[in-house]
């Protein structure tokens, strides 16, 4: 007799663990490589020479004094400057989020936010208007298409219009 109860104490336990499962939503991420901390380490200033149609590249030097770094999770990145204390100031350089896609070698970041959970916590994150608010991370619009150039483990180069970033992962 207790051998039955003990299947039925089993069983239900089954039971009630697959509906715990079932009824949470899931999210996983697949960007490989991409998810987790990116320091920006340098960011190269590119020009077009004109009479040959070639990218060239002003390198910029170290920039990691800066305190820039991104983070990829699932569909969001985060842009924020670390060492930016200034919470008072109409100047400061507030973290951005961004909705992203990464494919076929190209990373596009869209849809950037504002975020003011460190300013007041209460407030909501407010939908960039103001360029300004982004040119500070090298983004001059509210879409930018990068080439992904190189993308490991530990390094990242992106491409774009105007920069060309280098990253470190932490």
């Amino acid at each position: 007799m207790d051998n039955r109860l003990s299947v039925k104490v089993a069983a239900a336990f089954f039971v009630c663990m697959l509906s715990l499962l079932s009824a949470c939503d899931m999210h996983s991420s697949d960007n490989g490589s991409l998810d987790g901390y990116w320091q920006l380490t340098q960011a190269d200033t590119l020009s077009v020479d004109t009479t040959t149609g070639t990218i060239l590249a002003e390198r910029s030097g170290d920039v990691r004094v800066k305190g820039i770094f991104w983070a990829f999770q699932a569909d969001l990145l985060k842009m924020r400057d670390t060492h930016d204390k200034r919470i008072d100031s109409a100047a400061q350089n507030r973290g951005v989020f961004f909705r992203f896609k990464h494919e076929s070698g190209q990373l596009r970041i869209y849809d950037p936010y504002i975020d003011q959970r460190y300013i007041v916590p209460e407030y909501p994150d407010l939908p960039v208007e103001n360029l300004n608010d982004l040119k500070y991370y090298g983004i001059y619009s509210l879409e930018e298409t990068f080439d992904v150039l190189q993308l490991t483990d530990e390094h990242m180069i992106l491409q774009g219009r105007n920069f060309r970033f280098h990253f470190r992962k932490y």
